[in-house]
C-alpha cells in the first residue's frame, strides 16, 4: 500500500501524504504501480466526464475534461514528450541527443509535439462525448501508464545513463508488464468492445517497435521516453479506438 501511495502523491496532484521520506529504491519500485495510478486518474476522469456530458454543446465538455485531466495529472509526462521530440528530429548523433534531452529548453520540434498532443487529446475526447463512450476514460490513462511498464520490461536502458530510464528497467520485470497485460485484455473482454480490444493491440505492438527504434536510435530507453510513451500511446489508443469504430460495426 505505501508504495502505490508513493506513485499516487508523485504521477498525480491528488493530495497523499506519505509518511517517512521516501528512498529511491521505494521511488522507483513504485513506478510498478503507475496502471493502477492511471485507473484512479481515470475514474476521476469518467466521474467529471459523466457530470459534463450533460452540457448540451459537447465541445465545452471536451474542453473542461481535458483541462481537469492536465491539472490532475500535472502534465508531467509532457516533458519527456518535449525532449523525445527535439532530440530525435534535431538530426544529431547518439550523444548529442542524449545532451539535447537533458536540456531544459523547449525546442521547436518539442512545442510542434506539445501542441498536437494537447489538439489530440481535444478531438478525442470531443468524439467520446459526442458518441457516448464515456468508459474509455477510465480505460486511456490506464492504456498509457501500462505501456511505461512494458517498455521497462522488455526495453534496455541506455547504457551512458543511469536516471531514471537505467533504474525502471533494473526493476520491471516481463512477468510483471505479462500480468497487467492480462487483467486489461481480461476488462476489455468483459466491456464486450472488440474495439477497444483492437486499439489495445495496436498499441502494444507500437510499444514493440519503438523498443527496436530507440534500441538503434539512442542505444536503448532513458526517461523521457517513459513520458512520452505515456503521452503517446494513450492518444494512439484513443485514436485507433476511433478509426477503428468508423470502419467496424460488430
Amino acid at each position: 500500500m505505501r508504495l502505490f501511495l508513493i506513485s499516487v502523491s508523485f504521477f498525480t496532484r491528488i493530495p497523499i501524504r506519505v509518511r517517512q521520506p521516501v528512498t529511491d529504491d521505494e521511488f522507483f519500485k513504485a513506478m510498478l504501480f503507475l496502471p493502477l495510478d492511471g485507473l484512479l486518474v481515470g475514474i476521476l476522469n469518467y466521474i467529471v466526464a459523466y457530470i459534463l456530458n450533460f452540457i448540451s454543446f459537447k465541445p465545452l465538455s471536451a474542453i473542461l475534461t481535458l483541462i481537469f485531466y492536465i491539472y490532475i495529472t500535472g502534465s508531467l509526462h509532457l516533458d519527456g514528450v518535449a525532449d523525445t521530440f527535439d532530440a530525435i528530429f534535431s538530426g544529431a548523433d547518439k550523444e548529442r541527443m542524449l545532451q539535447i534531452m537533458k536540456d531544459s529548453r523547449l525546442g521547436s520540434f518539442g512545442a510542434i509535439a506539445l501542441i498536437l498532443v494537447v489538439l489530440s487529446q481535444l478531438i478525442c475526447f470531443y468524439y467520446l462525448f459526442d458518441h457516448k463512450v464515456l468508459v474509455a476514460f477510465i480505460l486511456f490513462p490506464v492504456i498509457g501508464k501500462y505501456s511505461a511498464i512494458e517498455l521497462g520490461a522488455f526495453g534496455k536502458p541506455v547504457e551512458s545513463n543511469h536516471g531514471l530510464g537505467n533504474h525502471f528497467c533494473n526493476v520491471d520485470k516481463p512477468w510483471i508488464a505479462i500480468s497487467y497485460g492480462a487483467l486489461i485484455v481480461l476488462a476489455l473482454v468483459l466491456l464486450r468492445d472488440f474495439n477497444f480490444l483492437i486499439a489495445y493491440g495496436i498499441v502494444l505492438l507500437f510499444v514493440i517497435l519503438e523498443i527496436f527504434y530507440f534500441n538503434k536510435k539512442l542505444g536503448g530507453i532513458s526517461g523521457d521516453q517513459f513520458g512520452m510513451t505515456i503521452e503517446i500511446t494513450q492518444i494512439l489508443f484513443l485514436i485507433n479506438y476511433i478509426i477503428v469504430s468508423e470502419f467496424i460495426k460488430w
